[in-house]
């Protein structure tokens, strides 16, 4: 440790350079990395997601980035089907690669189609508001937007939502107890030095890995959490030995 030390304070600048660049890269890649956040919907595995890599492999669409449009028709009228998919073939052209589906007719007056794409399901959510927009129903007819990239697109304010409610309780104890500690003196800036360090150095590292792996929507405040929490414990650790050796 006493080594480790000496040779950090030797290249004091250099370090400090390094860890400069991690907080400029790491802020920069914490920006870009919520839309390729996600919540996948099959369980690893199962039959489903075999299917799903054969129709992904054979016909080249993805399930996971399928839209589902379903529209509620109070009073039908004749030509009512042939306008509903037209509605739904404008709505397709709003996605990249989007072919809408035909139309099926269920018992209580809900007709359903779906729009495939070749995209995934990080890339197909940001699509929803644009297939919104673009979705014409005649009067009297109700139309949804249903589907995975659907889902997730609701999903992610809610989650971003919640875990901010948990952050700002979290963050105000953790403040309080470093004051308790370190009191009104320098010292108490040290651990959210580190947890800066680690928190930004860790999203960087994950922005990489987002785009070859599945990331949940919460890992960002995870990793804010959990890098804050490490810093405070290292921090504590290291003022409690400093006082061993006073």
């Amino acid at each position: 440790m006493a080594r480790w030390t000496r040779l950090v304070l030797r290249f004091r600048w250099p370090v400090l350079g390094f860890w400069l660049i991690v907080l400029l890269v790491g802020g920069y890649a914490s920006t870009r990395l919520s839309p390729l956040l996600q919540n996948t919907f099959t369980v690893p595995g199962t039959d489903s997601e075999r299917a799903r890599h054969i129709l992904e492999q054979h016909f080249g669409d993805r399930s996971d980035g399928e839209f589902l449009v379903i529209y509620k028709v109070r009073n039908a009228a004749p030509g009512m089907l042939l306008e509903l998919a037209r509605g739904t073939q404008n709505a397709a052209k709003a996605v990249p690669t989007g072919t809408a589906t035909a139309l099926r007719v269920e018992p209580g007056g809900v007709v359903y189609g779906s729009i495939l794409t070749r995209l995934n399901l990080a890339e197909a959510k940001g699509y929803t508001d644009d297939i919104l927009k673009r979705l014409r129903a005649p009067p009297g007819v109700e139309a949804y937007v249903s589907g995975q990239p659907a889902i997730q697109y609701d999903l992610d304010p809610i989650f971003s939502k919640d875990l901010k409610k948990g952050e700002s309780i979290a963050i105000p104890i953790a403040l309080m107890v470093l004051l308790a500690v370190f009191g009104l003196s320098l010292a108490a800036t040290i651990p959210f030095l580190f947890a800066a360090a680690t928190i930004t150095g860790t999203l960087g590292i994950v922005f990489i890995f987002a785009h070859y792996l599945t990331m949940a929507t919460y890992v960002k405040n995870l990793v804010q959490l959990i890098g804050l929490g490490i810093a405070i414990d290292y921090s504590l650790l290291i003022v409690y030995r400093f006082r061993e050796e006073l």
